[in-house]
């Protein structure tokens, strides 16, 4: 079989420090920049880019959607809609002792919410040292 011709290129832009860091690196794997750079982009599967800038208007891969039982997803659709619907009338009524409670209430929740969230089960900073009285 033959091997496909190389006829398409692409060009980057290096600054001289990042120009002899590469010819460095070729050099001591004993290899063109050409083929390090190749198989860099090519054969490379993963490469950390949190720390590089992005191309203005480039979309970053998006990682796929966690599953979840569609029930459930729409159970705490209903609880988190029931929940702005009682924030909305306690902070339209702030004054009152029944507002002031269901204030409370919410906080206790966000708190458990919180919680309950935490990948590491590590307390809220803003909560330490205080009693719960949940």
């Amino acid at each position: 079989m033959k091997k496909p011709k190389r006829i398409r290129e692409i060009t980057i832009r290096l600054t001289e420090a990042e120009l002899a860091a590469v010819r460095n690196k070729a050099a001591a794997r004993g290899m063109s920049m050409s083929n390090l750079a190749r198989k860099l982009l090519v054969d490379v599967e993963h490469i950390e880019i949190s720390q590089t800038r992005r191309r203005r208007g480039a979309t970053p891969a998006r990682l796929p959607a966690p599953t979840a039982d569609p029930a459930l997803v729409r159970e705490v659709a209903r609880i988190g809609n029931n929940v702005n619907q009682l924030a909305r009338w306690a902070n339209t009524r702030k004054a009152g002792v029944e507002a002031v409670e269901i204030l409370v209430e919410l906080a206790a929740l966000d708190r458990n919410v919180m919680r309950l969230l935490d990948p590491d089960g590590n307390p809220d900073p803003d909560q330490e040292g205080r009693a719960d009285d949940d």
